[in-house]
């Protein structure tokens, strides 16, 4: 993702809100986020969709995880995000 940003000559710093609808696939993604943006650049605000995540770990269930959900919500937790449900859909994520 930093090397997505530095093509386009977006710095992180300057992200306010990070919008994600990858398929299940969001996971993935917080993963490379959290592990290549530093901490003092990390968006405020994350809104990402979860029902997909959810029928994806009944048809394949990870290894070694409780879910695809549970893996992104300790991630951003860990972060200090703060998750909000907003509906069966999504999930709004504020880091105070």
């Amino acid at each position: 993702m930093v090397k997505l940003l530095s093509d386009k000559f977006i710095p992180a710093e300057h992200i306010a809100m990070l919008q994600i609808d990858i398929e299940g696939y969001e996971y993935i993604l917080l993963d490379g986020v959290f592990r290549e943006i530093p901490d003092n650049y990390l968006p405020p605000v994350i809104h990402f969709e979860h029902k997909v995540m959810f029928d994806m770990d009944k048809k394949h269930p990870l290894v070694n995880r409780t879910s695809r959900l549970y893996h992104v919500m300790e991630l951003m937790m860990s972060k200090g995000y703060q998750l909000y449900d907003e509906n069966e859909d999504d999930y709004l994520a504020i880091r105070l």
